[in-house]
């Protein structure tokens, strides 16, 4: 009896380990965006083989272990969030890190002075919100990137998305965008005065 007590207990703890939800939900991609390193299948980043991205392991070989990286304020799953909300916060230029989503909040007076630059992101997105803020140059990568300049004499500087797959450009506050955006070709319809559109069929190509 003893003996079979032990082998259904047995059988109980090998379906309950079976159960278990190993990977972490850091690197979900509802949204298909995943880290360098990784591929979107079934809803999860799945590793290809490659290292993942800063901040994609704990340094101690756990790969699902994800570690936001420094330059973020915060992560939003795959999202990195980089928040200037105070008068001059963010003065040196806004880094975003390779190979993740970036989202940059702008909000405070003169914040983002040295200018965004997410080159190297999978996507980008920048709120000059603040006023005169994002003085400096905003600069996109190939994928794609939202660019609003709602505070007062916000984007004072260029901004660079030339070369993304899908850019969105807005100048809501009074005195923004000081200068005329470079924006994907064809220009002639990827571009509206001082905006950059993905209105058109081919300027949206992500």
């Amino acid at each position: 009896m003893i003996r079979a007590m032990l082998l259904s207990l047995a059988a109980m703890a090998i379906g309950w380990s079976c159960s278990i939800e190993t990977r972490s939900g850091a690197f979900r991609c509802d949204n298909g965006a995943c880290p360098t390193g990784r591929t979107c299948e079934a809803g999860w980043c799945v590793s290809n083989g490659t290292p993942d991205a800063p901040g994609g392991a704990d340094g101690n070989g756990n790969a699902d272990a994800f570690v936001c990286p420094p330059a973020c304020s915060s992560c939003n799953g795959n999202t990195c969030v980089i928040t200037c909300d105070t008068a001059g916060s963010c003065a040196s230029q806004v880094v975003c890190p390779a190979g993740f989503a970036c989202m940059v909040d702008c909000a405070g007076m003169n914040s983002c002075a040295g200018g965004v630059d997410c080159s190297t992101s999978s996507s980008c997105s920048v709120s000059c919100g603040g006023d005169m803020s994002c003085a400096g140059a905003t600069t996109c990568g190939a994928g794609a990137c939202n660019v609003s300049c709602g505070g007062p004499n916000s984007c004072g500087g260029v901004i660079q998305c030339s070369s993304s797959c899908k850019c969105d450009t807005s100048c809501g506050g009074a005195g923004s965008c000081k200068q005329t955006p470079l924006c994907p070709a064809p220009t002639s319809q990827c571009k509206s005065g001082k905006i950059c559109t993905s209105a058109p069929n081919v300027c949206h190509t992500c």
